[in-house]
């Protein structure tokens, strides 16, 4: 994805999602960690990005889908 051997705030930033969700290689994923163990700024602000998905995660499975909305949601995936 990235040549660099480094990572600046920016880029390390712009990676917080596919490194949470594991869409990083190996080599990507460290990277990103070497910065965040020497950044404290980009280290918190993932922290808070992790916590902010958590409680919209939380939200969203509280909230009742209508049947009716699952049943069409089914019915298309059905006939595509």
């Amino acid at each position: 994805m990235f040549d660099s051997t480094d990572v600046d705030c920016r880029v390390a930033r712009s990676l917080f999602g596919l490194y949470t969700g594991g869409g990083l290689s190996d080599a990507e994923r460290a990277l990103v960690r070497r910065h965040l163990d020497d950044c404290g700024a980009c280290a918190g602000a993932l922290a808070e990005e992790e916590s902010l998905r958590r409680l919209v995660r939380r939200a969203v499975r509280a909230e009742q889908v209508p049947e009716r909305l699952v049943r069409n949601v089914r019915e298309l995936i059905r006939k595509s």
